[in-house]
């Protein structure tokens, strides 16, 4: 499955649903842009190092997470 929006992808990390984000870089920008990772939380997401692979006019980042834990039963 994939997700194509920051404001997604963020949800889906805090709710520990990803197992790793790939990122395309290019240079090209497409409104006002939105932040992936907003604020200093990136070491609580737990993001590994990423494979990198360069392409012609592109990036590609790919990111493993670590699991969150799962929430406590009530």
């Amino acid at each position: 499955m994939a997700i194509a929006t920051p404001s997604t992808v963020r949800q889906c990390i805090d709710a520990g649903l990803l197992d790793e984000i790939n990122i395309n870089i290019a240079p090209v920008l497409l409104g006002s842009g939105q932040r992936f990772f907003p604020g200093d939380d990136l070491e609580a997401i737990g993001l590994s190092d990423p494979e990198v692979v360069a392409g012609i006019g592109v990036t590609h980042l790919r990111y493993r997470l670590a699991k969150a834990p799962a929430p406590a039963a009530a």
